[in-house]
This record gives C-alpha cells, sequence and structure tokens, in this order.
C-alpha cells in the first residue's frame, strides 16, 4: 500500500478489509447497525455507511436476520456479517481468515463463490487462510504452505499442483479389475483407482512412448469404455502431505 501504518492508521484502515476467524458480536447489536459500525470506523459517513451495509449484507447472503440482535445468529451468519464488514468500505485488499468456517455445504458454496467474485469481476485482492486446502483449490491463484510456522511450498498453485509429465487421469465405464489387468498388460502402470459415481477414475504412469491411443486401447481390451483423459493434477492435500514427509 506505500503507507506507514504507524503514521496513518486510518488511511491504511480504509484500504484494508479483514474476516477474523473468531467470534465478533457486539452485544444488543444488530448484523446491519454492526456493519454500519464498521463502516464507520473505516471512515465513512453515517449515510454512506448504512447504505453500503445494506449493500454487503446482501452480497453476503443476510436477509432479513440483519434486523436481529447477533446473539442469536448461528456461525455460519455470523460469517456473513463478517464479510460484509470486511467488505463495506470497499478496500482493495481482503484478508480473509477461515471465511468458510461453520458454514453448511450450501452456505459454503456459496462463500467460495462470493470469494471468486471480489478476486475476478471485483478486482480484489485478496490473501486467504485456511486449514480447507480444497477452498485454497477453489479460488487461489498461488499458495504458500506452512507447517509448525515454516514455509513449506510457495508458488502458482497450477505448478505446485501439477503431476509427473507422463501421468494421466481416467475416468472409465468398466470392471475395476479387467481394466487394472489391461492397463498392466499394456504397459501402463496402474495408480491409484477411485470410484466416481458409475464410473473409475484412474490414475496411470504412461511408459516412454506411449500416450492417449495406448490408454484407449487398453481400456477396450479390458471391456470398458473412456469418457474423459486428462493430465492428472496433484491436490493440494497430496502436495502437503508430502512436503511434511520429506521434511520429516
Amino acid at each position: 500500500l506505500g503507507m506507514d501504518a504507524a503514521r496513518r492508521p486510518a488511511s491504511v484502515r480504509a484500504r484494508v478489509g479483514y474476516l477474523p476467524e473468531g467470534q465478533v458480536a457486539f452485544p444488543g447489536m444488530t448484523g446491519f447497525q454492526a456493519v454500519v459500525y464498521a463502516g464507520r470506523l473505516s471512515g465513512l459517513p453515517g449515510r454512506i455507511a448504512r447504505r453500503r451495509a445494506h449493500e454487503m449484507l446482501y452480497f453476503a447472503g443476510l436477509g432479513e436476520a440483519r434486523y436481529r440482535p447477533m446473539e442469536g445468529y448461528s456461525t455460519g451468519m455470523v460469517q456473513r456479517v463478517k464479510l460484509a464488514m470486511a467488505l463495506v468500505h470497499d478496500p482493495p485488499l481482503l484478508f480473509l481468515d477461515e471465511p468458510t468456517n461453520g458454514l453448511d455445504p450450501a452456505g459454503r458454496k456459496q462463500m467460495l463463490e462470493r470469494v471468486r467474485e471480489l478476486a475476478g469481476r471485483r478486482g480484489k485482492t485478496l490473501i486467504l487462510s485456511s486449514h480447507i486446502l480444497s477452498d485454497v483449490e477453489e479460488v487461489c491463484d498461488e499458495a504458500l504452505l506452512l507447517h509448525e510456522g515454516r514455509v513449506l511450498k510457495r508458488g502458482v498453485l497450477a505448478e505446485l499442483t501439477a503431476a509427473a509429465p507422463r501421468v494421466r487421469e481416467v475416468l472409465a465405464a468398466g470392471e475395476r479389475e479387467r481394466l487394472e489387468a489391461a492397463l498392466d498388460r499394456s504397459g501402463i502402470s496402474v495408480i491409484r483407482i477411485d470410484r466416481a459415481g458409475p464410473f473409475l477414475k484412474i490414475r496411470v504412469g504412461l511408459p516412454p512412448g506411449a500416450g492417449g491411443r495406448e490408454v484407449f486401447r487398453a481400456v477396450a481390451a479390458g471391456g470398458g469404455v473412456v469418457r474423459s483423459l486428462v493430465e492428472a493434477r496433484r491436490s493440494l492435500e497430496e502436495v502437503f502431505g508430502e512436503a511434511v514427509g520429506g521434511g520429516a
């Protein structure tokens, strides 16, 4: 931001939004009043703070409950108020600490959609802290993995999760044993097989000189049908586990 926080705290506060992990509640305040209060602390005039509070609570997904005292809110409702408080003054930089904490699956999906919109269409810079690494994969471009205060990995997410060059992921219909045997006979190593609804998700390693054609032939020889074939990617959970194991 190019500003001294000690000398210009109000200017810094006006440009930074923060969603904390812990509970936020102001005795006797409604959700709406709490967001207005956050806006006033960030330097907004009262009328603008009230207008922005309504807009951001709507964006965060909190309806008429905004007029009820926060003491009766669920954890998920408090999360929505905290998001609105972080956004009310329209800061360019946001720090989000465990934003999906306490949300049910539908609420978690909505929160991640909001985060993506903030980073995309609304042009915000976001720093997200989460122990749910699948959330990080869904919304982040870059990642920094920490363990016991030590940086394990950092970089562009697509590069961190890239698998070995000759590893592919096959989505196929068929019998597991027959497909595994057919792939093995073709010299294609089976790394992992998971059930994906009615299909099998098979991670394979291709031998030198082999490509997609060989995979299709092997699956067909095993009585199966390939639904998709893509370059495999490791999950961030796998990357983290490998990094922790490698550093042990």
